[in-house]
């Protein structure tokens, strides 16, 4: 007996006419429709009916079987083969508003061009039982295996198996090749090559039909089987999607847009289905809706979508209305380990078939290999590698700057050190020179030695006075060059003077090779398209810093002077 929630409470076969005959009737005229073959007129709907004596228990199976495959699609919100039954556990807790979303595998069966936003490769397998807990205990499941596998280089292709099955009554295949390429990073293209099969079970109802012809009423094979009981097509579909900002995402896709005939007898053409829509995308959260429009049929489906816990729990919820009434909630959740995910999700109808547990979804979703780095994304790293490269550079110069300044100190400390203890030594000899008592002419040697060593050290307080009045490199080389070449065969102990002088010129080389490196940083920031104000600022700067120390700045005093000019 079938169920009563297909019937409104009233069971097929008895007196009371059923209120699903007639939308039968209509929708199976595609596939069992009066046919002529050899002189026999072949009559399934037109003559049995239900209460009819003639009718018999073979004809009502037969109608109940052909009734049960028109509300299985039409209570879905569409109708007829291969209808858009909306794919994919996380998809469906969007209400299916996942066009402008596709950033998934399941971008295979939504929109082929949302592919291009896989960064890695990804293998996605669901499954559905729609309407749970019928009273007939039917079965109604869909499957769906879909692998995407992006490159760098040459976009992403993919491949998809999907399946809708009706107990062994109705079966529904579909194979697809698909293919999606960015032609920026803004817009990306794709396409699928799909292969639909339609199979129909087989038993003993299947193989009769009412023969009205003549005076007896009989029942012979039924001649739309005469063929087969399947057919096959194939077709295609197109897509787009356009990123028109970081947040912002519009996708479109068309579907069997060849409008394949898929009829075993007579013409059954399916019918072309469009998708737009766009969606919203936060740093944890999107909003997405979307229109689905197919004939005369135009669907409204909406979804958000919040992600917990680092990304790694999400729940969402979907609403869907449209023509003939549609009305659909769904919720949804999912849940992340690294490169796995698992997704759920549940359909409650708010028309059509009633009393019954809904529809439940169930998707495991793998990753797989490196992540694929766009041509944008490689530019980008390589200018942050630039930039924090300058930035090192910058560090170690400013380092560099310290040290010397560090050693000036140094020296200077030890220049009024040796200043404190050559007038120490000055008075001790001015005190030995008060107590001694010598010969005349060793006094006058001594008194030219003392002089002598009184000049040299009062040039050697010259020099330490100069010093610790910031003279620079050149002039304290200078000024050691004159002491030395004055008193180096006096007899005077220069050997101060020539250490000093060996200091003064490694403080010398240090300045040019900082000097250098602020050079090399200012053709950096010339070859990155500094400003003319910030390359004067710098080279003034290090004319200013390196000039004083002795160091050759031509080169800088060019380079202002051109950019003066």
């Amino acid at each position: 007996m079938f169920s009563k929630k297909f019937f409104g409470g009233r069971y097929f076969g008895g007196s009371v006419p059923c209120p699903a005959y007639n939308k039968c009737r209509r929708h199976l005229s595609a596939v069992y429709r009066e046919n002529k073959m050899n002189g026999k007129n072949y009559q399934i709907l037109n003559k049995v009916k239900p209460g009819s004596r003639k009718s018999g228990v073979g004809s009502s199976i037969m109608i109940l079987l052909l009734t049960t495959y028109y509300l299985l699609l039409t209570t879905y919100g569409l109708y007829g083969a291969f209808d858009e039954l909306n794919i994919g556990a996380r998809p469906q807790g969007l209400g299916g508003a996942f066009t402008a979303i596709s950033d998934d595998a399941n971008a295979l069966f939504y929109n082929p061009a949302g592919l291009s936003n896989l960064k890695k490769a990804e293998l996605t397998s669901n499954y559905g039982r729609l309407f749970m807990g019928l009273d007939d205990n039917s079965s109604i499941g869909s499957s769906f295996v879909g692998y995407a596998h992006p490159t760098e280089k040459y976009g992403t292709p993919g491949i998809s198996w999907y399946n809708l099955s009706l107990s062994n009554l109705y079966d529904e295949t579909a194979i697809a090749l698909s293919y999606s390429y960015p032609f920026s990073k803004y817009i990306s293209a794709g396409a699928s090559v799909k292969n639909l099969s339609r199979a129909f079970g087989s038993d003993d109802y299947t193989k009769t039909a009412i023969n009205t012809t003549g005076d007896e009423i009989r029942l012979e094979g039924d001649p739309v089987f005469d063929n087969g009981k399947k057919s096959q097509v194939i077709t295609g579909d197109v897509g787009l999607f356009y990123s028109y900002s970081r947040n912002i995402s519009i996708g479109i896709s068309a579907k069997n847009i060849t409008k394949p005939d898929i009829g075993l007898m007579n013409t059954d053409k399916l019918s072309a289905v469009y998708r737009g829509g766009f969606a919203y995308k936060g740093d944890d959260y999107l909003f997405s809706f979307e229109t689905v429009s197919k004939d005369s049929d135009i669907n409204i489906l909406t979804g958000a979508e919040k992600w917990f816990s680092q990304k790694n729990i999400a729940i969402r919820g979907g609403l869907s209305l449209g023509s003939r009434r549609w009305r659909t909630i769904s919720i949804g959740s999912s849940i992340r380990f690294d490169n796995f995910s698992f997704d759920y999700a549940f359909l409650w109808p708010l028309s059509g078939i009633n009393d019954t547990l809904g529809t439940h979804k169930i998707a495991l979703n793998i990753k797989f290999g490196k992540q694929k780095i766009t041509k944008e994304e490689a530019d980008l790293l390589k200018e942050r590698e630039a930039k924090l490269k300058a930035e090192a550079e910058a560090k170690k110069s400013l380092l560099e700057a310290e040290k010397f300044q560090k050693e000036a100190e140094r020296i200077k400390l030890e220049s009024a050190a040796k200043l404190k203890e050559a007038q120490n030594a000055q008075e001790e000899a001015k005190k030995l020179q008060r107590i001694s008592v010598v010969k005349d002419e060793e006094m006058q040697d001594l008194k030219k030695k003392d002089e002598l060593e009184k000049s040299f050290k009062d040039s050697m307080l010259f020099y330490q006075k100069r010093v610790s009045q910031g003279a620079g490199i050149s002039e304290r080389l200078l000024l050691l060059d004159k002491i030395a070449k004055k008193y180096e065969n006096s007899g005077i102990n220069i050997s101060d003077v020539r250490k000093e002088r060996t200091d003064v010129l490694k403080i010398q080389q240090t300045a040019r090779n900082d000097y250098n490196s602020s050079i090399s940083y200012y053709r950096r920031l010339k070859a990155r398209g500094a400003t003319t104000d910030e390359m004067k600022s710098l080279l003034t700067k290090i004319i200013e810093k390196y000039k004083v120390k002795g160091v050759n700045v031509s080169e800088a005093e060019r380079e202002l002077n051109t950019l003066k000019d």
